[in-house]
């Protein structure tokens, strides 16, 4: 089986809970502080008109049915990858495939004595995860709107596992012994890449949240 499809088969099967993370996110982010900002909107700009009022419910409504929807889908996608990581050990499965792609690595790996440049590492690291990504495999049994999330949260676990395999090779110098770098990660690896996804998925959904806010606020000001 295809790289891409070794992958998307782990993750295929979290995208029940990935369909639960998605409606809790939705009724906090969407439902319960939506409907807030809506009540805040209306009695801020129904000050004068109660139309002016119902323009800034219908503002807010719009911000949030697009940025807060949005805000909800990341969540629910990091939310799954850091399950499946945890459950499943994506990020070292992902890290293996990553070395078997990687040119100028992967024959290097049994070589204690070989070192590399940490931007070498990082171009192979890089253009690895795009030649995985880059695959149009399918697993047969998602397909449509599931296998659009699946891919999202493939995309989220082989950058993650990325970046955490370049910062692992940084903190040892402008060179490193990859090899050492393998074995150092061989056990902490998907602990390493759920704490980068977790991180992620409080910034982003945090950023979209609070954008989201600053909009309505802004909309709200100008109505009035």
């Amino acid at each position: 089986m295809p790289p891409v499809a070794k992958s998307l088969q782990v993750i295929a099967g979290f995208l029940g809970s990935a369909v639960k993370c998605f409606a809790i996110a939705f009724i906090v982010i969407d439902l319960l502080w939506g409907g807030f900002l809506a009540a805040v909107a209306f009695w801020w700009a129904s000050e004068d008109s109660i139309w002016r009022g119902v323009m800034a419910v219908i503002w807010t409504i719009i911000v949030m049915g697009s940025l807060g929807v949005t805000a909800s889908i990341q969540f629910s996608i990091f939310a799954s990858v850091k399950q499946a990581v945890k459950e499943s050990r994506l990020g070292s499965r992902i890290f293996e495939m990553l070395i078997e792609k990687a040119t100028g690595i992967s024959g290097l790996i049994d070589d204690p004595d070989q070192l590399l440049a940490v931007s070498e590492v990082e171009r192979a690291m890089n253009a690895a995860a795009e030649q995985i990504l880059a695959s149009d495999d399918e697993v047969a049994d998602i397909t449509g709107a599931m296998f659009w999330f699946a891919r999202k949260m493939q995309r989220v676990a082989v950058w993650a596992t990325v970046r955490v395999v370049v910062r692992s090779c940084s903190a040892d110098g402008e060179t490193v012994r990859f090899a050492e770098i393998r074995d150092r990660l061989g056990e902490v690896i998907d602990q390493r890449v759920t704490d980068l996804v977790t991180g992620l998925s409080w910034k982003i959904t945090g950023q979209l949240v609070a954008l989201a806010t600053g909009l309505v606020a802004l909309g709200c000001q100008l109505i009035r």
